[in-house]
């Protein structure tokens, strides 16, 4: 038996009566609820308090309350514990209207709670239910609880692994098969944990798998060879060519009377389109896109949860008007779904789908934007897969915008409340106060970075200088994906311009930008940072050099854009920064994980930021670099 609580003599003296005297004496309020029968046993009854036992633990559901109330904007919360056998499962109802979502939340409670307390569920409701007496309703929200699902039948060697794994790598034995991995507190650790398991067990996944399908059961159907729970495919059919053109031609017309549907809304507000949007514009890099596959959603929640994501994020409400973004009020965007443009493909021949969607990407991007700043498309390509194609001007969006949008629009479509996200002309308004110069110019080797641009600028931008071929891949053999970018960058550098010190611009984006936060908004958070690679200890420094631009405000491509003095050194930074043919320097665009079968082919030379990208990506095994030279289009080269 304990002696006391640690630091707590006032709930000791609750629940210890005899406290104070021989400690051999001490007794302890149990909570138990018992009666003596007949034959002077114990017969216990129930519990006088919240105290449940779950998970092996015994837990205070009342503690787990006090947890959720304390995140920000939880008004009420209710935690309810529901046994079945020997499974039992903890959730929490709470309200406020300005709430955390339930990720965010239960991201909150992992800091607060030990991974076992914190509950499987937690529902967002307006508001709880009240007895006649006003008190919460406790037997009315154990009834809406989900019921825990009865156990698998006989599940297979690669189940029974996938599920032991789940739970081995969380702590949390009491996960069912249908529990989402990433809302039960994983991360991309745990993910790769999980994955080199199973890969040990001979199941062989990627760690996109885990991603795509986050429950063991939905993990299992995709690497069962002969699934139960899979339906034999409807046998696929090839269409003539002219008849799939046509097809293509409808689908890219329709997204633009989609993008017309607003054209005479008046503005709720407008902002000026900054820096950045001007450089895409003037450089012809104006276009971007992406790809999603979402399993198991219905196509009119998805349709649904694209306008709720034009409602959410201010930019996808933009229209550009000259020099400035156009925000129409979220009033004009519902209802808006029915006009996304859906085609059903799933009879199509597999091989006809693959390049329907291809080019279909390259069309919508293709293609100026009238009205709306993107467009979106649905495929349905199999009865249980939707793949979703995207379109944007660059103006208004980045690559971690496209991440936003892939993770919240599966979340908007299972029915989850999602917090205000932050609008991005906060973001553009804040870079408008000018940096501290004279302190910024002595914290980094500018003149040697500028010097050994000019190097690196002549050598990669000379008659046939580009390598050979343009799209590079070497195994990571368990390397860290960004120094082995840094590393790989700076040889293929060194040998093309003959020096050891290489200058490069980084890419980055800048949400988290004087101690505020933007991680949760959509738009063109873009810069380009000043990086000297020597070859060793590169990323540490990278990290510090993007880290320390970002916690001082420095923001180059907006700041040097609007530069007016006499300094001199400045003056030639801003000359790399404001060239005629956009950014005069190499451009290293480290963009971290993509699944192989979400990036395109090899991207042809065209309109970019700078007179050379490197795209750098990683998948599980492999790193990937890209090589694009700008060539301006005709209409960007005038601009120019």
């Amino acid at each position: 038996m304990a002696i006391g609580y640690h630091r707590r003599p006032e709930l000791t003296a609750e629940k210890f009566p005899d406290a104070v005297g021989d400690i051999d004496r001490r007794l302890y309020r149990t909570g138990d609820r018992v009666v003596l029968d007949e034959n002077d046993h114990i017969v216990y009854l129930d519990r006088i308090d919240q105290q449940v036992k779950h998970a092996g633990y015994r837990i205070e559901l009342s503690e787990i309350e006090l947890a959720v109330r304390d995140c920000a904007g939880v008004v009420e919360a209710v935690v309810i514990h529901t046994a079945q056998g020997t499974d039992s499962r903890l959730t929490a109802f709470y309200t406020g209207e300005s709430a955390p979502a339930e990720a965010e939340l239960r991201r909150l409670l992992l800091a607060k709670l030990p991974r076992y307390m914190v509950p499987q569920r937690l529902v967002w409701k307006p508001q709880l239910p009240l007895t006649s007496h006003g008190k919460v309703d406790r037997k009315l929200l154990a009834a809406r609880v989900e019921p825990i699902a009865a156990p698998e039948q006989a599940p297979a060697t690669a189940d029974t692994a996938i599920l032991t794994a789940f739970r081995d790598v969380l702590g949390a034995p009491d996960l069912s098969a249908t529990d989402d991995f990433f809302s039960s507190g994983a991360q991309s650790l745990q993910a790769i944990a999980v994955v080199r398991r199973l890969r040990e067990s001979g199941v062989d996944i990627q760690v996109s798998d885990v991603y795509r399908h986050p429950t063991a059961q939905a993990l299992s159907a995709l690497v069962r060879p002969e699934s139960a729970v899979r339906q034999p495919e409807q046998p696929r059919r090839e269409l003539p060519v002219d008849r799939l053109r046509h097809m293509l031609d409808w689908t890219v017309a329709d997204t633009h009377r989609f993008g017309e549907a607003l054209p005479a809304a008046e503005a709720e507000y407008g902002f000026d389109i900054g820096a950045v949007a001007r450089l895409h514009r003037d450089s012809g890099a104006d276009t971007g896109g992406f790809m999603q596959t979402v399993t198991g959603a219905d196509v009119a929640d998805l349709t649904e949860a694209v306008a709720a994501l034009a409602i959410r994020h201010e930019v996808l409400r933009a229209r550009l008007v000259g020099e400035r973004f156009e925000i129409l009020p979220p009033a004009e965007f519902e209802g808006l779904s029915a006009l996304l443009p859906v085609r059903d493909l799933r009879r199509l021949d597999r091989t006809q789908l693959d390049e329907f969607v291809d080019e279909l990407a390259l069309a919508l991007q293709s293609d100026a934007f009238d009205g709306l700043l993107w467009r979106c498309v649905l495929v349905r390509e199999s009865d249980d897969a939707v793949r979703l194609v995207w379109a944007f001007h660059h103006g208004v969006f980045d690559g971690f915008s496209a991440a936003i949008l892939t993770e919240e629009i599966v979340r908007l479509a299972q029915g989850e409340k999602l917090p205000d996200a932050r609008r991005y002309s906060d973001f553009v308004t804040e870079l408008d106060v000018e940096p501290d110069w004279p302190s910024e110019l002595t914290s980094f080797d500018y003149p040697a970075w500028l010097s050994a641009n000019r190097v690196v600028t002549d050598a990669v931008t000379a008659p046939d200088a580009a390598p050979s071929p343009r799209r590079h891949s070497l195994p990571l053999d368990g390397a860290n994906p960004l120094e082995l970018a840094l590393t790989t960058v700076h040889d293929l550098l060194r040998r093309m311009s003959g020096v050891d010190e290489i200058a490069v611009a980084f890419v980055t984006n800048c949400r988290r930008w004087r101690d505020e936060d933007y991680s949760d908004c959509v738009g063109e958070f873009l810069d380009a940072v000043p990086v000297l690679l020597r070859g060793h200890d590169d990323q540490p420094a990278v990290a510090g050099r993007l880290a320390a631009a970002q916690d001082r405000g420095l923001h180059y491509v907006h700041s040097l854009s609007r530069w007016s003095g006499e300094d001199d050194l400045l003056r030639r930074l801003q000359a790399v920064y404001r060239h005629e043919r956009g950014l005069d320097v190499t451009l290293v665009n480290f963009q971290g994980f993509i699944d192989a079968d979400e990036m395109p082919e090899t991207t042809a030379d065209g309109p970019t930021l700078a007179h050379t990208h490197i795209n750098i990506w990683h998948d599980d095994d492999s790193l990937h670099l890209e090589w694009i030279a700008d060539t301006p289009t005709e209409a960007a080269g005038d601009r120019r």
